[in-house]
């Protein structure tokens, strides 16, 4: 969907769920980007398959393919010149401050969010149906779990299939309270007045955990924050009012 009549990016992203947002948050945080900056776009559920890079999500503008959220978003202010730069009024420090969450947002929480999804029970399940749901049987099974060993492995090659479980979400409670320090109360990241492209970061992790169930242990995390659920509900209501 889109902000107006005519889309001039066509953006590829994995199915939504019916309780929010797609589960790739990097899907929603280049979704949010673009109604930050309200670029028309249209969204299509994307073949894995024909994706460049072999993941999500990539657009296409005139015949050009981008891939990597962080890329589309520097090529879209910077390349094409189709978003104006939400960053710009930012000092140095405050740039070097918006890295440092960045990092904090996409390297430490959304990758335990995407361990709680791939490698737990109850999040398998709804990850499973989710992407794999519309595939045949047999072959869903099959798909289902190659995809999911690969993930895995990740997982295993950074030893946190042997890490007990209340160390990991220690790891989360530690990430998720310095993230609730950086939103404060103001209304966005940075105690700004005013959204960045750190915001697409933030409230893409934050909407993933809360509305969608297949990370209980991050969302009951985030749920201790007031501020962030403050946050998150702000920024549904203005950018994401169907969720």
């Amino acid at each position: 969907q889109s902000q107006r009549d005519s889309p001039l990016v066509t953006l590829y992203q994995t199915p939504d769920c019916p309780q929010g947002p797609t589960l790739s948050a990097y899907c929603v945080k280049l979704e949010t980007f673009l109604r930050l900056t309200r670029i028309p776009y249209k969204k299509v559920i994307a073949d894995h398959s024909q994706a460049p890079l072999g993941k999500v999500p990539y657009i296409a503008y005139k015949g050009q393919v981008i891939t990597d959220s962080s890329q589309i978003i520097e090529w879209l202010t910077h390349d094409a010149q189709l978003a104006p730069d939400i960053d710009r009024h930012l000092s140095a420090r405050l740039r070097a401050n918006s890295l440092a969450y960045k990092i904090l947002v996409e390297q430490e929480l959304l990758y335990l969010m995407g361990w709680e999804g791939w490698c737990t029970p109850r999040g398998w399940a709804l990850v499973e149906k989710t992407l794999f749901g519309s595939i045949m049987f047999p072959l869903r099974g099959v798909i289902g779990s190659h995809v999911r060993k690969l993930v895995q492995q990740r997982y295993a090659a950074d030893a946190l299939d042997r890490t007990p479980q209340s160390v990991i979400v220690a790891r989360m409670e530690k990430a998720v309270a310095a993230l609730a320090v950086l939103v404060d109360r103001h209304e966005f990241a940075l105690s700004l007045e005013y959204p960045t492209t750190l915001d697409a970061s933030v409230y893409a992790f934050l909407i993933r955990a809360l509305a969608v169930p297949s990370c209980p242990m991050m969302a009951e995390v985030v749920r201790k924050h007031q501020n962030l659920i403050d946050y998150t509900n702000r920024m549904t209501t203005a950018y994401f009012p169907e969720y």
